[in-house]
């Protein structure tokens, strides 16, 4: 956990096969070293143009390691395959047309070959919360506010990905999402902790609580924008924000990613996760535990 010793090796023949513009992203990259057990292996890609022929690659690829490939999803913008081999376990593959628009340039992985940037992942994730309700992405909300950025950054930088959502609109659907049972995490998230929705919902409503007066307090014109300091690593101190000093940039998206990028560039993002969970998830403590 979180990644089982299937899907890696399912990685191990996808990752030579990545490159800036074909990445791994979603929950697999945000909790590999977390504690949630993601079912998919997302591949982002920058137009639609080229997916079905770089889905016919990789499954070549899956196929000739003696992997089982059934597509199950096959258009313009979208292949979607369920990938299993014997008794060794299986693992869905969806490769998509979507990812373009970053903060940051992917980033070089040994595990992924090419991913997305943990900003870029926390900040996709709040759009996917806002977008559907899925008790996934509130433990995944949780993981992010906690190790990697507070929610308030992720939900203010999220119009530049999504010109249909402002902070304020985002924030406020996915406090009116954060209502989910026991019975459902249990059933629907698999993770290395023994995880307590009551715990989760708390730690969401203390965020939303903390956004809503930040966002009272930022100027307007900055929705839509991530700070950083000069080497590219995210401000989350509101008065250094405020100060309006030099050492503080506001980052837009670009396709492809804004900032340069390199196999270190986010690593004190993913230092604090390794240090609670461990590399492969399974040193963990029970950071949401009953």
């Amino acid at each position: 956990m979180p990644l089982d010793e299937f899907q890696k090796s399912v990685l191990r023949v996808l990752m030579p096969l990545r490159s800036p513009e074909s990445v791994v992203a979603g929950g697999s990259v945000l909790q590999r070293h977390g504690h949630r057990l993601s079912d998919d292996q997302d591949l982002f890609h920058h137009t639609a143009s080229d997916i079905l022929e770089i889905a016919r690659r990789d499954c070549g690829a899956l196929a000739a390691e003696g992997m089982e490939v059934d597509i199950e999803v096959r258009h313009d913008g979208l292949v979607e395959a369920l990938v299993s081999r014997g008794e060794e376990g299986f693992t869905k593959v969806q490769w998509v047309s979507s990812g373009a628009w970053n903060f940051f340039q992917p980033v070089p992985d040994p595990t992924f070959g090419y991913r997305l940037h943990m900003a870029d992942l926390a900040v996709n994730k709040v759009l996917a919360a806002g977008g559907r309700r899925a008790v996934r992405d509130y433990v995944d909300l949780a993981l992010i506010h906690e190790h990697v950025m507070p929610l308030w950054h992720a939900v203010w930088a999220a119009p530049a990905k999504d010109e249909s959502w402002t902070p304020v609109k985002l924030l406020e659907q996915i406090a009116a999402t954060n209502q989910f049972r026991q019975a459902e995490l249990d059933e629907k998230v698999l993770s290395t902790l023994d995880l307590s929705i009551g715990e989760i919902g708390a730690r969401i409503r203390e965020a939303v609580e903390e956004a809503r007066d930040i966002f009272a307090r930022l100027p307007g014109r900055s929705a839509g924008r991530l700070f950083v300091d000069a080497t590219g690593q995210p401000v989350n101190d509101v008065a250094r924000i405020l100060s309006g000093g030099d050492d503080v940039r506001s980052l837009d998206t670009v396709i492809g990613g804004a900032w340069p990028s390199g196999p270190d560039i986010d690593a004190a993002l993913i230092e604090s996760l390794v240090q609670q969970y461990g590399w492969d998830g399974q040193g963990s403590s029970s950071t949401y535990g009953r």
